[in-house]
């Protein structure tokens, strides 16, 4: 084999080795952003709410300082295993409510969706029928989020 012959061949090993670790970085990166914002609780298990979590939720309340937060928890649907429910009691201008909104990921990095008429009539988010599993308040894990703040 000549050196020629023995670079190209060593070129074509590096590459395919390069290949095989980006292609193993990317579902490692996959999982690991899915492990990240995916407690490791069973679905259907009763988590807790992260500060930032909340707190991006309330901030899209509509009336600025109008809610105070008592008590928070989320649920990883049974149903669709891609959302969590967030459940949180607050005191408002009409008392203490429950609303229940929904996310994909529990460190307040993607989307929100307003699921019950209380996150509905509160917050900014949209309604939880323009996810693209149209959430409601009877799909699993969204009551059991709501009584996990009872």
């Amino acid at each position: 084999m000549t050196s020629r012959s023995a670079r190209a061949l060593a070129c074509a090993a590096l590459f395919v080795a390069v290949l095989v670790l980006l292609a193993a970085c990317g579902s490692s990166g996959s999982s690991s952003a899915s492990s990240s914002a995916s407690p490791s609780a069973a679905p259907g298990t009763p988590l807790e709410v992260s500060k930032t979590m909340s707190d991006a939720i309330i901030k899209g309340e509509f009336d600025a300082g109008s809610i105070t937060l008592v008590k928070a928890a989320a649920v990883q649907s049974k149903e669709s295993p891609d959302y969590y429910f967030v459940a949180m009691k607050f005191t408002g201008p009409e008392g203490e409510q429950v609303g229940v909104w929904a996310t994909q990921y529990l460190d307040a990095g993607g989307m929100v969706w307003a699921v019950n008429d209380v996150a509905q009539n509160y917050t900014e988010w949209p309604p939880s029928g323009s996810s693209s599993a149209k959430l409601t308040m009877e799909t699993q894990g969204a009551q059991e989020a709501a009584d996990a703040v009872q």
